[in-house]
């Protein structure tokens, strides 16, 4: 405790989950605990297991979900807002009493918005997690500066400023820290300036952390240019690249990890005691010095500097002799080479090591593969200055060679050159070097533009210690938001990727397999030709309809298969975040769009209309809810097409509410009509709005040769073409004239209608009007979720739209697929049968 206030155990694996995601996999755990234990500075990967071990053998906090895989327990736990409340306004931790505590330590940990620091004197406070403490950064400023009786606020003040923070959480408590003296009046002093107290970090620096640093090693260097010459502090190189500032608790790993790689770059100086860093192109003996005094050969600046000395003079073997390498000679017979990461990645080799037996740029070698021997020609790249060939790029593949083989060249007395393929030997495999390798296949590849399989690829590349399918993920998205099933199920199509034996979830790169021929074919097969835009560059393009236009949208969001996640909702902007939604699930809204459609209302009013219904939803979605923002804008895209169906089918408008009503009437009016045959009349009341109802689908010719020309005709047909098109108007077409004009409301149907005749057969002589009604009843008998009976209706026709539904618009309906309805169907045919011989009908009456 001697090094101030410590997060407990519990709380730090609740932040792993929190920052990570949920479920964890053990792995992933473990490094964070390893780079962010006690504010990071750090603790070895056996005491971070150990500590992990500790917490998951327990049982109560945490529980395995799948084999390795790991997550918090959900607990009912009391409501903790109004501590939520408190800490967010004040600002200050709230103490835990031992005897008699405020809070249920349970309901703390079961609570990711809160965590438990421990201090010297075993005192237990509250934080918020969305704290970092500056603590241990203003102990290093008050003893460099020598800061005494500063008041609080301007001691938090001149932290953030000296060391560039910005975050609003970032907090300095110096009245719970035993390292600090705080005053009555609210000044901050030390209570020893010892420079020991300063905090010596023993830094955790994970695989993941040194690949990152050397993929992101080209943006490092663009910055570092762009202020050349001129001291430039870490910590603000590290906020501007990696979006972390030096509170951060996994900032000390970084730190660390940028510090190592920028060391074996030539033209980067430390100053201020390695606390900044100054960009500067150097001259010859600086570049000398400088790989001397770091012990590593940076061949290809050496390679670069012998070109620009002039030939035949004194400084040219001045000047070999400084740079030239302990194992170099002028004149060569034999060479052991080490395959590099860069050399397997991009199938080459460096050029400088095969300068005196290249004739006319090209390298002619015999390869010995035991008894037997095979000629093979390789070239030479005098602007990349390396060796390359299609022969080459055969040898790496077909032999499976990985980084760390030896390849041994002899020339023999003849002058034949041969090559001989050696073992791999993991010492002679530096990890320095495998991290300058990353960092210069990351310069190299800067395309704006690239498919899934490139970015997947070049994730796993720069990786090459593995990743977990959540990281890779992750990765992706930070480049363009693919769909996570789309991710996942590229990983098994290509066999350079390979899962890690033992690690369940976590995905490498197997450089064995790789061809890169190969994987450019695939490239290219996912690009445009250029041949093929010149064909039709010149085309007429023909205007396009509204329907036309939305339908390709449409077509185009269904290729891309994209997903928008709440942490894309919660980090873009609303009106990018709005033109991605429209975007993604143009097809989804297209679908809706012509299931509502109708002859009232097209298919194009339906789908402009859904980016209003996108806009509400967008305001009305709370992410933390924890649902997708798509099944939340499907259920208000479903309700507003609803909403908007009941005020615009009619070209009355006839309120909501008082439509509900009407349809209520309707539905019940034609059931009686149906099963009585008799004459039907409504209530007073509704015989206005229903008549206003019914007349809308009527043209304006027919609703005048109806009242108008023919009051005396006894012809009864009329009555069913009325009738009939108030039920299915979009059936019948507005250009016949009615020849009987009879009140609307009182009419008796004649057996002759052509609707009748679908649920009517005078050869059953179904007088018990509540024979249909016992049927359904007895199909529905032992039902589970889905009424038999629903299914029925929709498929013969007896449901408000007196319209048969095929077996997928019945799925729909229902939420089920079409082989789910057509099962159902075929059972409550059979209990229908069951049903109908019980009463009296013979089977030859059965046609389904």
């Amino acid at each position: 405790m001697k090094n101030g206030p410590v997060i407990s155990n519990i709380s730090l694996i609740n932040k792993a989950f929190s920052e990570l995601g949920s479920p964890l996999h053990y792995k992933l755990i473990v490094d964070y605990l390893r780079v962010n234990w006690d504010f990071g500075k750090g603790i070895i990967e056996a005491e971070a297991k150990k500590i992990l071990n500790y917490a998951l053998d327990a049982g109560f906090y945490y529980e395995e979900v799948k084999e390795q895989h790991f997550q918090r327990k959900q607990f009912s736990v009391a409501n903790l807002d109004s501590l939520y409340d408190q800490l967010k306004y004040q600002k200050v931790p709230v103490k835990q009493n031992g005897k008699n505590p405020l809070y249920n330590l349970k309901d703390l940990y079961s609570d990711p918005r809160f965590t438990i620091m421990v201090t010297e004197t075993n005192d237990t406070y509250i934080l918020l997690s969305e704290w970092n403490l500056l603590n241990d950064l203003a102990i290093k400023l008050f003893i460099e500066e020598h800061l005494e009786k500063i008041p609080f606020f301007d001691a938090l003040q001149r932290v953030k400023e000296h060391f560039q923070i910005s975050d609003p959480n970032a907090l300095f408590f110096p009245h719970f820290d035993s390292r600090f003296v705080v005053t009555k009046s609210g000044k901050v002093s030390l209570k020893s300036y010892d420079e020991s107290q300063i905090v010596t970090y023993s830094i955790e620096i994970t695989d993941f952390i040194r690949e990152e640093v050397a993929r992101r090693s080209p943006k490092i260097l663009a910055y570092l240019k762009e202020r050349y010459g001129e001291p430039l502090k870490i910590h603000e190189l590290i906020k501007t690249v990696f979006q972390i500032e030096a509170h951060a608790p996994k900032f000390p790993a970084y730190y660390t990890a940028v510090k190592e790689h920028l060391d074996a770059s030539s033209s980067v100086y430390f100053t201020n005691n390695g606390e900044h860093v100054t960009y500067l192109e150097e001259e010859l003996a600086s570049i000398t010095d400088k790989v001397s005094l770091q012990g590593v050969t940076d061949t290809i600046i050496i390679d670069r500097q012998i070109q620009h000395i002039p030939l035949g003079t004194v400084a040219v073997e001045d000047s070999v002799a400084k740079i030239q390498t302990s194992g170099q000679r002028e004149s060569r017979t034999s060479l052991t080479y080490t395959l590099r990461y860069y050399d397997r990645i991009q199938e080459t080799l460096t050029a400088h090591y095969f300068r005196d037996w290249l004739s006319e740029n090209e390298l002619h070698i015999e390869l010995l593969d035991g008894k037997e021997s095979a000629s093979l020609m390789f070239f030479f790249d005098e602007v990349h200055k390396v060796i390359f060939g299609t022969h080459l790029e055969n040898l790496m593949s077909d032999y499976a060679l990985i980084p760390g083989q030896k390849l041994h060249f002899q020339l023999t007395e003849e002058g034949t050159l041969t090559l001989k393929i050696g073992y791999v030997k993991d010492a002679d495999l530096k990890e320095q070097e495998r991290y300058i390798d990353i960092a210069r296949l990351a310069e190299e590849n800067k395309l704006s533009t690239k498919s899934l399989l490139q970015i997947v690829t070049e994730s796993l590349i720069y990786h090459p210690s593995g990743l977990h399918v959540s990281e890779i993920v992750r990765l992706v998205k930070e480049e363009s938001p693919y769909a996570e099933s789309s991710i996942t199920g590229l990983l098994s199509t290509q066999a350079f990727f390979e899962k890690i034996p033992g690690q369940l979830g976590f995905w490498r790169f197997n450089p064995a397999k790789w061809k890169k021929r190969n994987y450019d074919l695939l490239i290219q097969q996912t690009k445009v030709q250029p041949a093929a835009k010149e064909k039709f560059k010149h085309k007429p393009q023909q205007v396009k309809t509204m329907d036309e236009r939305i339908e390709a949208v449409a077509k185009a969001a269904r290729k891309k298969r994209t997903k928008l996640t709440n942490e894309m909702y919660q980090l873009m902007d609303k009106n990018a975040f709005i033109e991605l939604a429209w975007n993604v699930y143009a097809n989804n809204i297209y679908n809706y769009a012509k299931r509502y459609a109708s002859n009232e209302i097209p298919m194009e009013d339906y789908f402009q209309q859904a980016y209003f219904a996108l806009l509400k939803s967008y305001e009305n979605y709370n992410p933390e809810y924890k649902g997708s923002f798509y099944n939340y804008f499907k259920l208000h895209l479903s309700n507003f097409f609803t909403r908007y169906k009941q005020n615009h089918k009619n070209l009355i408008r006839i309120p909501v509410h008082r439509l509900e009503v009407i349809e209520k009437a309707d539905k019940e009016s034609e059931t009686q009509l149906l099963l009585e045959g008799s004459t039907v009349r409504l209530d007073k009341d509704l015989e206005i709005d229903y008549t206003t109802y019914k007349t809308n689908y009527l043209s304006f010719e027919e609703l005048y040769c109806y009242e108008n020309n023919f009051e005396d005709s006894e012809e009864d047909v009329s009555r069913g073409w009325i009738t009939s098109y108030f039920s299915r108007p979009s059936e019948w077409e507005p250009q016949f004239c009615t020849d009987y004009r009879s009140p609307l409301f009182d009419v008796t149907e004649p057996d002759h209608a052509s609707y009748q005749e679908m649920i009517y057969e005078e050869d059953y002589q179904l007088v018990d009007k509540d024979f249909f009604g016992g049927l359904l009843e007895f199909v529905d008998v032992k039902y589970k979720s889905i009424r038999p009976s629903d299914v029925l209706k929709n498929r013969f026709g007896m449901n408000p739209e007196n319209c048969d539904n095929t077996l997928e618009q019945v799925g729909s309906k229902l939420g089920v697929t079409r082989e789910r309805v057509r099962q159902i169907e075929v059972k409550a045919l059979e209990r229908a049968r069951v049903y109908c011989k019980q009463a009296g009908y013979k089977a030859e009456h059965f046609d389904w």
